[in-house]
Parts: structure tokens; C-alpha cells; sequence
């Protein structure tokens, strides 16, 4: 039996998610109203949020299907849109302090030209000292 959840972004129904039991996983479908930018669905549970992933453009619309385990899913209450957010390239330097620790939770280890660092979301009234930016 298929099931149908509302996907709201900051209150406004934006999509819907269609879920279907299938053993031990969810399939999972998401469709959106096209929009400018990265999309991330997330699953809003009862006692936390889960990823569920990016969705991408397909025939005029924003699409995301896939199959996750029930268990990362229990007490769901519904399905929310995050959209990306301008990133902030920071080098990592041997011996020196690291300035940008209250940032580390949505940090990814990358490298740039071979020099190792941090991907980083660029948040209002955060200094920016003067690193390379990328896009969204």
C-alpha cells in the first residue's frame, strides 16, 4: 500500500513524497516543483531528521527515488526541503589552529590542487577571512 506525505519548504507545500513498504525498506519517490538550486530532502521523524538525498530535474520537475531501511524511518511525520548553501573552501595547515571548529558538523574533507581542507557552509555574521569560495 503506497502512502502520500506533503513536502513543505519554510511551511509551503512544494511537493509530495510517495512511500511504499516493500520487506525490510521504503520505496521512496519525492516530486517537486522545479527550483533554482540544490534540493536535499530530508525525512522529518519523530525524534530526529534523515537524509534522504538530492533531488535532480527530470521532465519539468524535481525527482528523487530511492530505497531506505524502515528502521531509519520510524515515527515519521513528513518530508521537508533544505536548499544547498554557498560553500567556503578552508585550508588545512599543520600546526596551526583551526578558527572555524563551530562549523565542523557540515564540514567535508576535500582537497584543492593537493592541499588538504575543509568544505564548509558560508552562514550569516561568519567572518570570511579572505578564502576561496565555490559554488553552491
Amino acid at each position: 500500500m503506497q502512502r502520500e506525505y506533503a513536502i513543505t519548504c519554510n511551511g509551503v507545500r512544494v511537493g509530495t513524497a510517495y512511500i511504499a513498504a516493500q520487506g525490510l525498506y521504503y520505496e521512496l519517490m519525492c516530486v517537486c516543483k522545479m527550483q533554482d538550486g540544490v534540493l536535499r530532502v530530508e525525512a522529518d521523524c519523530v525524534s530526529r531528521k534523515e537524509n534522504i538525498g538530492v533531488c535532480i530535474p527530470k521532465d519539468g520537475k524535481m525527482v528523487i527515488r530511492t530505497r531506505i531501511p524502515q528502521k531509519r524511518l520510524q515515527g515519521l511525520v513528513g518530508f521537508t526541503i533544505r536548499q544547498g548553501t554557498e560553500k567556503q573552501w578552508v585550508p588545512l595547515k599543520r600546526g596551526e589552529p583551526f578558527p572555524y571548529l563551530y562549523r565542523m558538523k557540515d564540514a567535508y574533507y576535500t582537497y584543492s590542487n593537493g592541499v588538504p581542507g575543509l568544505l564548509l557552509p558560508v552562514g550569516e555574521g561568519q567572518d570570511d577571512f579572505s578564502v576561496s569560495k565555490t559554488g553552491k
